[in-house]
């Protein structure tokens, strides 16, 4: 269970690859977790060469196809070799960040859809 699960309604989305810039680190991230307002992301934990506490409540923005997502570092987790990311969406990219949540589940929708008629 995610840690936005309990705060707002979490949607199921397919992982969606991304790009993420925290202050001066920037790298490429799994989206796993999506509410209306936030996200959660994950990546390798080699990957950070600062610390992330450090990090907490910085701007970070995300990178899906051609559009930027801002937000803030909310949280951050390490379990065994994977660090997860909650990034909080700030209110005047919600409507995109949505629209993308949206996409993407048509997307995947779409694509069972035809596996399931071959």
């Amino acid at each position: 269970m995610g840690i936005f699960r309990w705060l707002n309604n979490e949607r199921q989305i397919p992982s969606m690859s991304a790009s993420c810039s925290i202050g001066k680190t920037s790298l490429l991230v799994s989206i796993c977790e999506a509410t209306d307002d936030a996200l959660v992301c994950t990546f390798p934990s080699c990957r950070i060469e600062s610390s992330l506490m450090d990090l907490i409540s910085m701007p970070a923005t995300i990178r899906i196809d051609s559009t930027s997502i801002e937000g803030t570092l909310s949280y951050y987790t390490i379990e065994d070799s994977t660090c997860r990311v909650g990034i909080s969406v700030d209110k005047r990219h919600r409507s995109a960040w949505r629209r993308i949540c949206a996409e993407k589940i048509a997307e995947h929708c779409l694509s069972s859809t035809r596996h399931a008629h071959a």
